[in-house]
């Protein structure tokens, strides 16, 4: 003491670490919930201290309110009981973390409604931290329910002729930090949302038939464990190409609710034919393409080839207004059976292809059309496919886009793929 050491350093105090108001999800199981209300004694000087956890008064909490505007109700004492209301510290500088806690019934505040709020002051021993002295505990009770972990749609893509499975996991959930039970939860199939979901979304979804796959429709999540897996098995090696969908919806548990919001897994799978390597393929020629007001890194018709969906060939637009029809006639470098064609549109607000037709050539010389639309997809980064009535052999195939949306002149298309 007689140097002076210590007349620096930060005092001894106390204070409640979840301070203010704390909202606390609560599941109404049946079994009490538990909360732990946490101390802390800071300070570089050793000391001991104790600490106690008093209930304001009903007076002392409509203070609070008229000083926050707030309204909050005192929650019955019936409504929760202490463990212990008091905690101690020894004088070890280690010795700074304690936990007073507190068990709640929520079944009873549940029947009380809202705004209930148990607030809790600590006395102390030592100096308390004025602005971390009051807690306000506000349990909000839910009912527990069985959720699909993960309600995003499931999407696997495969390439007709593969005879592998596709074989995946998702899991069920029980939306509670402690399960002291064993709940078992089944599925069926949804098979009115395929057409619901195609009516809603402009899709063309197939059903899953029940012989190309094997579900799991059972499962048990385990006392101690908040999820479980289902799995399935597709044999895709059977599917023909499209695009198919799979709705499992959970349909009832041995206990709690099931959560309507998100009891629905999608699975979908889309069945195409492998798209051909384009590493050795080129541009033959080209209508036009912007040279110079899309950047040094852009709108040439090298561009859509190059792998990057954030690049792209464009028309001409600086220094000229080449009108459709625009084309880009590619060689593959040998021949290929090829079965169809593929773009995927700029990522941009307008100008898109609207019209467009795929000739092929084995000589670049005799050409012959190979298939055709008019209703290309209008809208930026979308990717559209094209069968032939028939493969054929071809080195050489064409695009050329007759007619842009928006009726503008120029357009752009990010890649181009065959198969």
């Amino acid at each position: 003491c007689e140097d002076h050491k210590e007349d620096d350093l930060t005092p001894n105090k106390v204070y409640i670490v979840n301070s203010g108001l704390q909202e606390v999800i609560m599941y109404n199981t049946g079994e009490p919930a538990e909360y732990k209300l946490n101390i802390y004694k800071s300070g570089a000087l050793k000391s001991e201290a104790t600490v106690k956890a008093i209930v304001l008064t009903n007076d002392e909490l409509q203070k609070y309110n008229t000083e926050n505007g707030t309204s909050y109700k005192l929650l019955d004492a019936s409504c929760y009981t202490f463990t212990q209301n008091e905690v101690s510290f020894s004088g070890s500088q280690k010795d700074v973390n304690q936990s007073i806690n507190i068990t709640f019934d929520p079944d009873k505040i549940l029947s009380l409604g809202a705004d209930y709020v148990l607030p809790v002051r600590i006395e102390s021993s030592i100096e308390i931290e004025a602005s971390k002295s009051v807690s306000l505990i506000y349990p909000v009770i839910e009912e527990p329910s069985v959720v699909f972990a993960n309600t995003a749609f499931i999407n696997k893509d495969y390439a007709y002729g593969n005879q592998e499975k596709i074989d995946l996991t998702f899991n069920v959930k029980l939306n509670i930090s402690k399960n002291k039970w064993d709940v078992t939860c089944e599925t069926i199939v949804d098979e009115a949302y395929v057409a619901q979901y195609n009516s809603s979304n402009g899709t063309s979804y197939k059903l899953l038939a029940a012989d190309k796959y094997e579900l799991t429709t059972s499962a048990i999540i385990k006392e101690g464990e908040t999820e479980a897996p289902y799995s399935l098995s597709v044999s895709a090696g059977e599917l023909e190409l499209g695009e198919y969908m799979l709705p499992v919806r959970l349909n009832s548990t041995s206990m709690f609710d099931i959560d309507n919001t998100k009891d629905l897994q999608v699975i979908t799978i889309k069945v195409a034919m492998p798209l051909f390597d384009r590493k050795k393929w080129t541009i033959l020629s080209v209508s036009s393409e912007e040279l110079a007001g899309e950047g040094a890194d852009n709108g040439a018709a090298k561009y859509a080839l190059d792998g990057n969906k954030d690049t792209f060939w464009h028309t001409q637009w600086q220094g000229g207004e080449p009108q459709p029809p625009h084309h880009i006639v590619i060689d593959m470098g040998e021949e290929k059976l090829m079965g169809g064609f593929g773009y995927l549109s700029r990522d941009f607000g307008q100008g898109w292809p609207k019209a467009c037709t795929i000739e092929i050539s084995k000589d670049n010389v005799v050409w012959e059309v190979a298939a055709s639309s008019d209703n290309l997809p209008g809208k930026a980064a979308a990717e559209f496919y094209i069968d032939f009535a028939e493969p054929k052999e071809a080195r050489y195939f064409k695009m050329t886009i007759t007619e842009v949306y928006d009726n503008k002149w120029a357009t752009a298309v990010a890649e181009i793929y065959a198969y």
